[in-house]
């Protein structure tokens, strides 16, 4: 086994403060009703937005946006139970959407750019 498989969780990348504040207001917004769902997405979708210029591939984002989910949720005193767990399930869930489809968007700008057609 080698020593990068045991990485520590010091090491696990972290989101800025920026994102951290996204992350919590999108947290805070999670109720069911349907501006609440409208705004935790577009706090999901700016703090993708801040990590499209990142380095670090799709599934690491994701890895670190899991990570620091928990982490809000924990300081936000949020209880463990089903309530908890369908709220983060369901922010997951908005973040793989935005962060793909962010991506898919960028890259299709790029190949028109490309192209030279707009």
């Amino acid at each position: 086994m080698s020593t990068e498989s045991l990485r520590s969780i010091s090491d696990r990348p972290t989101l800025t403060r920026t994102q951290r504040h996204l992350l919590r207001s999108a947290l805070e917004s999670g109720s069911n009703d349907g501006s609440s769902a409208r705004s935790q997405r577009e706090a999901i979708r700016q703090l993708c937005a801040t990590s499209r210029e990142s380095a670090q591939p799709p599934e690491q984002l994701l890895v670190t946006f899991k990570g620091a989910l928990v982490d809000a949720a924990n300081e936000a005193s949020l209880p463990h139970g089903p309530k908890r767990n369908e709220l983060l399930s369901r922010m997951v869930s908005v973040f793989i959407e935005e962060l793909y489809g962010l991506r898919i968007e960028q890259r299709a700008r790029e190949d028109e750019a490309c192209r030279g057609t707009s």
